[in-house]
């Protein structure tokens, strides 16, 4: 789906993100939030996580690979699993910076986990903008800003034409009013007025 200023940027822009975070957040973010209750059913029916029923033990591979993690991936790792399983609504993977700490950890996953990753990722109906570049991005203000300026030179053409059209309506009750009004059909008096209107039309 190609992006839009309007839609996909502005707003973007306009909290300070700069073009190549803008790019990054588009080519990362899902079409929609990632549902809590659907990912949580996800990871358990994959066995990613297994729950033990009577101690309530977590174990699985999701937990190994959290496990040989450090630093900001780890905390992001943690508090994924933790609000999925947890009281948790949704994963704002369509919003920035989520998408982009999510889009990060979904492409460190082990081989045996990326399926999973997949998947999560197919709960926020895809990445509709993935492969977003800065030139796109650039490209998408270009035209915005163009549209916006053919915009803003039709509105002051069609103000310059209505003034026009407001001198035109002057002149008319000037030279030809006062000859409907007298019931004036002689040529050359017509021909006068209007010869007026146009010898009188810059002052």
């Amino acid at each position: 789906m190609t992006i839009t200023y309007e839609r996909d940027v502005k707003e973007l822009a306009d909290q300070g993100l700069t073009d190549e975070q803008i790019a990054q957040h588009l080519s990362a973010k899902t079409a929609i939030a990632i549902s809590c209750s659907d990912a949580r059913t996800l990871l358990l029916e994959t066995q990613a996580i297994v729950i033990d029923p009577v101690t309530g033990g977590r174990t699985g591979p999701i937990l190994d690979y959290y496990l040989t993690l450090d630093g900001e991936a780890k905390h992001l790792v943690g508090w994924f699993i933790s609000h999925v399983l947890g009281s948790g609504e949704s994963v704002a993977t369509d919003e920035y910076p989520r998408s982009v700490q999510f889009d990060g950890v979904i492409s460190l996953l082990p081989v045996e986990l990326q399926s999973v990753g997949e998947a999560l990722v197919q709960l926020g109906s895809g990445k509709p903008h993935a492969g977003t570049t800065i030139d796109d991005v650039t490209q998408a203000r270009d035209v915005y800003d163009a549209e916006v300026a053919q915009q803003e030179a039709d509105q002051a053409d069609a103000a310059a034409t209505a003034l026009q059209q407001v001198k035109f309506n002057g002149k008319i009750a000037q030279f030809i009013g006062p000859l409907i009004s007298s019931n004036d059909s002689d040529d050359n008096n017509w021909i006068n007025a209007i010869q007026n209107i146009a010898t009188t039309w810059s002052e």
